[in-house]
């Protein structure tokens, strides 16, 4: 006899563990095909005792021991990382696979036919999850299921097909028998308190029969004929909330629904599962709610909607559910709310809408649910408000609005739904208000403002919506406010201030609408109040307050990032004498 130490490099698939034993698919590993080198000792040219198997990291991927060239035993197998991933006993053959955190995840018998006798399941955290038997590779006898936590949620006698599904607390939720994964015969189910919920036999997976439903405090519910004959509900207080007929599994003939206090909510005809026929509902206090005619479960024809004092709400024509023809809607005193016409479910041609008291609001036309054409709209006194064009849904051309005197108030014209080119405004009283030019909504060009007395409020140009060029800005009482220079919308070069009695208030430069240099501001009488220089929008320099009368009453110093180095205060002489400021 011959013994010596080998080292075979050879392809080999770690999911089969030996010739005519255990079929691959049966271990579901990850591992495929792998490059592995086996180390180990062999007589006779036979594998024997303990044998480890590396891949091409040299990292161990399985190992176990052979006794005459056949394994025994248990062996192990890892994964890349080294992590067990399952054992198996070649004596015993049982399987054991492992979670990462090399917590047991599921162990039992494996043979030629696969699964065979008791297997158990565990979560990742060691708490078992299932317990069973197999037989043939199937699943046989009674199994339980338990949840994360521990407590049980199923039991399935998988010979008898009887199943049970728990409650957290371990009440008994459900309860029935499977066949052929549907659910089949009598199931009942349960509130958490242990009162019954509902019972009632089903055919491969479907409801069929007499179903009935309890409130969990016992009171009946519901009885629910899944096939053929009557089906009835209850509110809780023991009152019909519903009754009618089902045929061939669906609602059939007359279906009646009820208010809680017993007063009739809706009646409708059915057939095949669907409304056909009339239907009619009505609010708790009794009065009609709505009538009209289904078909296939779309209002078609002529229906009336009515408010809860009896009042019409709206009423039209549909055709398969969408409105058609003339349509008229009411406020709830009864008055025409608006009138017009449907085509397939949206707006098309004339319209008119009214005021609560019955006068005119608006009208004009529609066109495949777009406002188009002349729309016009008026006060609730009857005096013109609004007028002008739509296409496609948007304002188009010149459009005119008025106050409730009668005055202009607005006019101008619009690009699609953009206000476009000159657009002039008044006051009430006549006065000129403003004159804009647009170009695609935006303000371009020319623009003036004035006050209600007719003194100008302010002048300038707009370049695609942003302040251009020099502007003027002016007090109501016809004194200026300020004017200068806007460049892309921002102030930019000397700009001069003044008082709403007229004297010049301050001048200053603007850089990017921030100010920037030389900084002047006054006193009525024309004598500086204070002087100062701006960079970057922050005083630098020296910074002088002088009184009324020119003299100095403070001087700052301040360096180029804004902050104060120093300042100093001056005695202020009076015309009465002397005093420190």
């Amino acid at each position: 006899m011959m013994t010596k130490k080998i080292t075979f490099t050879f392809l080999i698939i770690l999911i089969a563990f030996s010739a005519g034993s255990l079929s691959a698919q049966k271990f579901e590993l990850p591992i495929q095909h792998e490059e592995l080198k086996g180390q180990g000792d062999s007589i006779d040219n036979q594998k024997h005792g303990k044998w480890i198997y590396y891949d091409k990291n040299n990292t161990i991927r399985k190992k176990g021991k052979y006794d005459s060239g056949s394994r025994k035993n248990t062996w192990n197998f890892f994964n890349s990382d080294s992590i067990k991933i399952f054992d198996f006993d070649y004596d015993l053959k049982t399987y054991t696979k492992y979670y990462e955190n090399g917590i047991v995840k599921k162990t039992g018998e494996w043979h030629e036919t696969g699964k065979e006798g008791k297997w158990k399941y565990f979560n990742d955290n060691g708490k078992k999850e299932a317990r069973g038997s197999f037989k043939n590779n199937l699943k046989s006898g009674n199994w339980k299921y338990w949840s994360s936590d521990g407590t049980l949620k199923k039991e399935h006698n998988h010979t008898t097909g009887e199943r049970k599904i728990f409650y957290q607390s371990g009440q008994i939720k459900e309860k029935g028998l499977i066949k052929d994964d549907h659910k089949t015969g009598l199931w009942k189910y349960w509130y958490k308190s242990g009162n019954i919920w509902s019972k009632g036999k089903y055919d491969s997976g479907e409801k069929t029969g007499l179903w009935e439903y309890w409130y969990e405090d016992g009171t009946k519910w519901s009885e629910i004929q899944y096939e053929e004959g009557l089906s009835r509900g209850w509110f809780p207080n023991g009152v019909l909330e519903m009754k009618g007929n089902i045929k061939d599994g669906l609602k059939h003939g007359l279906w009646k629904f009820y208010y809680e206090d017993g007063e009739l909510k809706e009646k409708s005809t059915y057939s095949k599962g669907k409304k056909n026929g009339e239907s009619k509902k009505y609010f708790e206090n009794g009065k009609k709610k709505f009538e009209g005619i289904y078909k296939d479960n779309q209002i078609h024809g002529y229906a009336h909607w009515y408010y809860e004092n009896g009042k019409p709400e709206m009423e039209g024509n549909l055709i398969k559910g969408l409105q058609d023809s003339t349509w008229i809607f009411y406020n709830d005193n009864g008055n025409i709310a608006s009138k017009g016409n449907f085509k397939k479910g949206v707006q098309h041609g004339h319209w008119t809408y009214f005021y609560s008291c019955g006068n005119k609001l608006r009208e004009g036309n529609f066109k495949d649910g777009d406002r188009s054409g002349l729309w016009a709209t008026w006060y609730e006194s009857g005096a013109k408000s609004h007028k002008g064009h739509f296409k496609e849904n948007k304002e188009n051309g010149v459009w005119t609005s008025w106050y409730e005197n009668g005055q202009k108030k607005d006019r101008g014209k619009f690009n699609m739904g953009k206000m476009d080119k000159l657009w002039e405004g008044w006051f009430e009283n006549g006065q000129k208000q403003y004159i804009i030019n647009y170009n695609n909504d935006l303000r371009h060009g020319k623009a003036q403002h004035w006050y209600k007395n007719g003194n100008k409020r302010y002048t300038g140009r707009y370049k695609e919506g942003t302040k251009e060029g020099k502007w003027k800005q002016w007090y109501e009482n016809g004194n200026l406010q300020k004017t200068g220079l806007y460049e892309k919308g921002k102030k930019q070069g000397k700009w001069h201030f003044y008082c709403e009695q007229g004297s010049l208030a301050r001048e200053q430069g603007f850089k990017d609408n921030r100010p920037e240099g030389k900084f002047t501001a006054y006193y009525s009488n024309g004598n500086e109040l204070q002087t100062g220089n701006f960079k970057n929008g922050k005083r630098v320099g020296e910074w002088t307050i002088r009184d009324r009368f020119g003299n100095k009453k403070r001087v700052m110093v301040y360096d180029d990032n804004g902050n104060l180095l120093h300042q100093e205060k001056f005695e202020q002489r009076s015309r009465r004498g002397r005093f420190p400021y």
